[in-house]
């Protein structure tokens, strides 16, 4: 009886460490990341536009630009010159009933390398917001993956399940990404569960008519969605992508449409 006590009591002490160590790497993790945010981010407005339709736009050199402003001003000469290269934008995603989402975006040629290090470089279980290395770094390509780990403080892309949702998907339809070249307000136009090798993945489409064909199955696939969104020529996306527990190793991935903004 003595013995099964000793090993009870050192079972709960391994615990009890287990989950100390877990809380602590959360509190560094966000220690690191806010005290990146309150240097380099800056916040112009927290409004984030919940109208369901998308305001006017203005022609500039031949693109459609939506005449307004990122909410958050990014001092990137300074943000590269402390994280390194590998930056390569800023998410903002900002709500009052969500933990905001405020991560540099980051690239590498290996995707195991911000799955375990964050983005100064140091090991971290919580890795960093980071676009698939298959893809540019520059979000030229027709479709941009950006991994992050779902985080059970809601950190990171904790709370990326909650677009599964509808009511939810149509109260929190746009998010914004700043880049070094430009900023971008994306409208979100799809969230579904799928394995990490299905379509949702594609990054790079030969024409036109596969891009729709695509997209289409994206809007099929869905569990939420715009239902007003329709695909126009030219158009680009951006697929945030996070573990799910839905189904054995499974991602979750929301879908939105990039759209070039003014400022």
């Amino acid at each position: 009886m003595v013995v099964l006590i000793i090993l009870l009591l050192m079972v709960a002490a391994f615990c009890g460490y287990k989950i100390y160590s877990i809380a602590n790497q959360y509190h560094i993790q966000k220690e690191a990341y806010d005290a990146i945010s309150e240097t380099y981010a800056k916040k112009v407005s927290l409004e984030t536009g919940v109208a369901a339709t998308i305001p006017p736009v203005e022609e500039n050199n031949g693109k459609s630009i939506l005449n307004e402003s990122s909410p958050i001003e990014i001092d990137f000469d300074s943000l590269v010159e402390e994280l390194g290269d590998d930056v390569c934008g800023w998410l903002y995603i900002h709500y009052d009933d969500l933990r905001e989402i405020s991560y540099p975006i980051m690239h590498h040629d290996s995707n195991s390398y911000y799955l375990n290090h964050n983005s100064r470089g140091v090991a971290s279980a919580g890795g960093a917001i980071f676009i698939d290395a298959a893809n540019f770094p520059d979000f030229s390509d027709t479709n941009t993956i950006i991994h992050g780990h779902h985080m059970n403080d809601g950190s990171m892309f904790g709370n990326i399940d909650k677009w599964r949702k509808q009511e939810f998907f149509d109260a929190h339809p746009y998010y914004y990404i700043n880049t070094p070249e430009g900023n971008y307000k994306v409208r979100v136009i799809a969230f579904f569960d799928t394995p990490p090798t299905s379509r949702g993945y594609e990054i790079e489409f030969y024409n036109d008519d596969e891009v729709k064909e695509w997209g289409d199955w994206v809007m099929a696939t869905a569990i939420s969605k715009d239902s007003t969104y329709e695909y126009t020529p030219g158009d680009k996306f951006v697929s945030l992508s996070t573990c799910t527990y839905t189904m054995n190793n499974g991602r979750g991935l929301l879908i939105g449409q990039m759209i070039p903004i003014s400022g």
